[in-house]
Formats: structure tokens, sequence, C-alpha cells
């Protein structure tokens, strides 16, 4: 934040000059009302007292034309107050950071999927199946150590897949956990006066892209007559996404609460609204690519749909290719070496997503409805084109695989590669909108 007084760079969440002492956001404390007002005002907007004029603490007249009103308890110490209240604030947001960092690094290494049934709205869960940790060994321990080499090649393709996927996920989030944990031992001893928003923002969606990037490899559901039937998010990984979100939002809104005394009220709006949207956009994302990245659906039923994640439509092409004739072998390979092509670019995108996504909304959430700078936005507006190109890849990942299975019955289920694209294309143009908004207001 530039103080527009003396042109000094501050933190984030400053509400005061580093070198001036000065309020950032143009408002000062009125010493009469203890309520703020601006500063270049010579009265105050809540009492009319003249600010001009020295004052010992005993009541005084409205000045400056006002009309007189009754005389009152003076709050000298009502700047002493807003400090303490502030700082405060300032604590409880601390706590509500190194809570959201706790809860992302214990819960990343609890992720899991569970077999589960869903009817009328009502769901029934099993033990877990499958956790992050499946793809380091019990994933290659169920390939079959005999048999057709190509066959073992399919499958070891799509447990290679997981296994970057949870590398990935599990290195990010340790990774913004030690850069939170060396950003609150330099707040502690004083050797930076920068927030810990940032990095406790990171280190959230680093554990929800960990999420997403494990689901977008396991995912797998069959839905037939409105009964829905496959691997769901086991209550680990649910508790940690509602735990971390609820002190994340927590420190955020009290953030926001600082930084809301600001006399630009309607640009304040502004940058919370699209901050809002930007996020909003960015968890709709990762949410619908949790689902999986192969849908397809029966032409004469579209209750009847079948989803595949990367690791598990993988699986399904090493039990089918045991099946393959000899003549349809070549057409088999061409679909094989296509959808791998396609897997890793999706895989691809993803992951730059996941980390964009983490950068840009991380700042986005530590500015709490203050500017949060040229570079967040445009790691917004990358992360925006990598959703779509994600969308487009996951469209034609299963155009491949249902062209070679050559049913005309069986159509691609394009509802959520389509939402991908949307959001992605919404994320993109509140980035833009932000921008050119900013810039017309000189940035």
């Amino acid at each position: 934040m530039t103080c527009y007084h003396c042109g000094t760079e501050n933190p984030e969440n400053a509400v005061y000059c580093k070198n001036c002492g000065r309020r950032l956001d143009g408002m000062s404390v009125c010493a009469y009302c203890g309520k703020t007002t601006p500063q270049d005002g010579d009265f105050c907007i809540h009492c009319g007292f003249n600010r001009n004029m020295a004052y010992d603490g005993a009541a005084l007249p409205v000045a400056g034309g006002y009309a007189a009103r009754r005389e009152r308890t003076p709050r000298a110490d009502s700047a002493e107050r807003t400090a303490r209240r502030e700082k405060i604030m300032t604590n409880i947001a601390l706590a509500c950071t190194i809570l959201t960092i706790l809860v992302s690094v214990v819960f990343v290494f609890l992720i899991g999927a569970a077999f589960g049934v869903s009817t009328g709205g009502v769901s029934a869960g099993a033990a877990v199946m499958y956790n992050i940790f499946y793809f380091f060994g019990t994933a290659y321990d169920l390939l079959p150590e005999s048999g057709d080499d190509f066959m073992l090649q399919v499958g070891t393709t799509g447990t290679a897949f997981g296994t970057v996927c949870s590398v990935v996920g599990l290195v990010s989030v340790v990774a913004c956990a030690v850069w939170s944990v060396v950003r609150i031992c330099n707040v502690l001893t004083g050797r930076t006066d920068k927030g810990v928003l940032a990095p406790a923002a990171a280190t959230y969606f680093a554990f929800l892209c960990a999420a997403m990037l494990f689901f977008l490899c396991i995912a797998q559901n069959v839905t037939t007559a409105g009964v829905s039937t496959g691997l769901v998010m086991n209550g680990a990984t649910i508790a940690g996404i509602v735990l971390g979100a609820v002190f994340l939002l927590a420190a955020v809104g009290l953030s926001a609460v600082m930084w809301g005394t600001g006399s630009d009220k309607r640009r304040f709006a502004f940058r919370l609204t699209a901050g809002v949207l930007c996020t909003a956009c960015a968890v709709t994302v990762i949410a619908l690519l949790c689902g999986g990245a192969v849908g397809y659906r029966l032409d004469s039923s579209t209750e009847v749909s079948t989803k595949y994640g990367i690791y598990t439509f993988f699986t399904q092409l090493m039990t089918a290719s045991a099946s393959v004739s000899q003549s349809d072998w070549s057409a088999f390979a061409a679909m094989y070496n296509g959808c791998v092509f396609q897997a890793a670019v999706l895989l691809i995108a993803a992951v730059l997503f996941g980390v964009l996504c983490t950068a840009g909304v991380s700042q986005v959430l530590a500015s709490a409805g203050s500017d949060a700078g040229k570079r967040a936005r445009r790691l917004m507006m990358a992360a925006a084109l990598c959703a779509v190109v994600a969308g487009v890849l996951m469209l034609t990942l299963t155009s491949s695989y249902l062209n070679w299975m050559d049913n005309e019955n069986l159509l691609v289920e394009a509802a959520a590669p389509a939402l991908v694209i949307v959001f992605g294309v919404l994320l993109f143009a509140v980035s833009v909108v932000w921008t050119v908004k900013e810039n017309a207001a000189g940035e």
C-alpha cells in the first residue's frame, strides 16, 4: 500500500504509514468525538468540531457555523482506544491465519476417497479406499505382474500421472507452509512488518489444489436413474476444507473491517467485490475439476452417465486392451497415444492453474478489499486461461475415447467441462475489468 502523503510503500495489512505515521486510508481520529474523519477536512464530519483548534479535553461548542449541540463527556482517549481495538483485531486475525496454516498442513496428508452411494439427496459412504499416498506404492503393486507388455504400459501411465499429482500437491502445501512459518517468525521477532495473511491463504489454496489434483486422477462415478455410486471425498478432506475456509474467512473479514474505514468507499467496495468474484470463480473451477477428466452418457437416457479421473480412465483402458483384437490394435494404439498426450497437457494446465490460482488468490485475499496489485490480477488472468485450456482438453479427451468406441448411443458429458470454461472466462473478465478500473483511477 502506497502512502499518498509521503509515497512510502507499506505492507498490505498496514493501517498507518511506517514513515510519516499518518493513516493510509486518508482518515484521522477526531480529538473531540473519537470518530474517523477525512484528514484533509478542517471540521469533523460527525460532530462539526474545528480540527484546527487546540483541544484540552474540555467540552467545546460546535464550531464552523454548525448548530450548537448538547455537551457530552469528552473521549480524550478515543485514539488510544481505537488503536487498542485495531491491535486486538490484528492479533485475532493472526491467530486465525496460524490455524489456517495448521489445518492445511495436517489435512493434506489425510486427503482420501471413499466409496459412496447417493440418491434423492441422501448419501452413504464406506471406509476410505484411496488416500494421497496410494500412488506411492499400492497403485504400482496392483498392476498386472504378467501378461501383455502394452497392457502393463497403459496401466503404468495412469499410475504415473497420479504419482505426479500427489507429489505436486504435497510439495506445494509444504512449501507454502514453510513460507508461512518463516513469515510468522519474522513478524514475531520484528524483522518484517509484512502480514501473514498472504502465505496463510496460499497454504490453504495449495491444500485445495492438492485435493483437486488427487480427485482429478482418482474420480470414478456412475449415475443411473438418479442413483449415483462411486468415489467421494472422505471425511478428513471435507473437514480440512471447511475448517480451513472458516479460519481463513475470519482472518480476511477482520482485515477487511480494518481496511473498510477508508474515505473512498466506492473504490473499496469495488475492490472487495472483484476480489470475492475472482476467489469464487477459482474455487468453482477447483470443485469442477474434482469431478474427473472423462465423462460420457447414454443418448437414450440422460440419467445414465459415467465419469472417470485420469488414473481410473487409464485403468479402464488397461482392462479394455485385453479384449482388443489384432485387427483393431492399431486404432486402439492411436487412441491411447492421443489420450496420453491430451491427459498430459490437461494435467499441466491443471497444475499451472493451481500454482497461478494459489499465488493470485492469496494476494487478492491478503489485500482484503484494498489494492491487490497488477501482478495478482495478471496471475488471475493466466490462471483463467489455464482453466479454459483444461476444460477444452476434458472435452477432447472424452471425444477421443468415444470415437474409438464408435458407439452412437454414447455422447460426451459436456456439462462439467463447459462450466470450467465458463468460469475460466468469467475469472478472466473480472480480472480485466478490475485492471482497467484501477488504471482509470490512476493506479
